[in-house]
């Protein structure tokens, strides 16, 4: 049984597949459609609850651009490796808006979470900010390939320092975050939580560079 198969029987059949298994033997459609949800799914990528004011100390402010997304991983549907340069898409378990919105949306909320950051702003909204942070999705998947199944998130990060009247615009962070996460069960639920604890991991490691590399602050005066 090649891993394509694997998946299928597994996760999220064709529906030409579940024809031939409503067809078949009940012991086999039973086994088989078990496993697969009968209905639709739409999960969401999370972040945790922002505090309601920013942490003491907190002074940093940050521009936050929209994310981008790699053409293969910018759609809805949910997309597994199967094999070498083999993908799938899953016609049942998708993310309820195109998961680059998602991402941005939670890497606002990991970022008003922080120690440190006051606020985080839409770029070009005329407010002063110490860094302005271009994220990508790279990849998010569920990997078939090997022996266990997890769950692959990749995030690239670019962070630009605004030019100020003593030096121009500056890069300062330029780094890829890759996350991997075992996926529990056969259940789409499983990979989009694993997808959810491989951004926390990312978030994290993102931030304390980020925190390292932001110029000092602005004085007072």
């Amino acid at each position: 049984m090649n891993a394509a198969f694997a998946l299928r029987t597994r996760f999220f059949a064709p529906r030409r597949a579940l024809l031939a298994a409503a067809l078949a033997a009940p012991l086999f459609v039973g086994a088989c459609a078990s496993r697969l949800p009968r209905t639709p799914q739409s999960f969401t990528l999370d972040a945790p609850p922002a505090p309601a004011s920013p942490p003491p100390g907190a002074t940093r402010v940050v521009a936050l651009r929209s994310a981008e997304a790699s053409p293969v991983y910018a759609g809805t549907e949910f997309v597994y490796r199967v094999g070498d340069h083999a993908v799938e898409r899953d016609p049942y378990a998708s993310f309820a808006t195109p998961p680059a919105w998602m991402l941005t949306s939670a890497l606002r909320g990991y970022l008003r979470g922080a120690d440190f950051i006051r606020d985080v702003v839409p770029p070009g909204e005329g407010v002063p900010v110490e860094a302005e942070i271009e994220p990508a999705l790279t990849e998010i998947a569920g990997d078939f390939t090997g022996a266990s199944p997890e769950a692959v998130l990749v995030v690239h990060f670019r962070v630009l320092a605004p030019a100020t009247s003593s030096a121009p615009e500056r890069e300062i962070l330029l780094k890829s975050y890759t996350a991997r996460r075992p996926i529990a069960r056969h259940e789409a639920s499983a990979v989009a939580a694993a997808w959810n604890e491989a951004l926390a991991a990312i978030a994290s490691e993102f931030l304390a560079d980020l925190k390292a590399a932001l110029p000092p602050p602005r004085s007072a005066g």
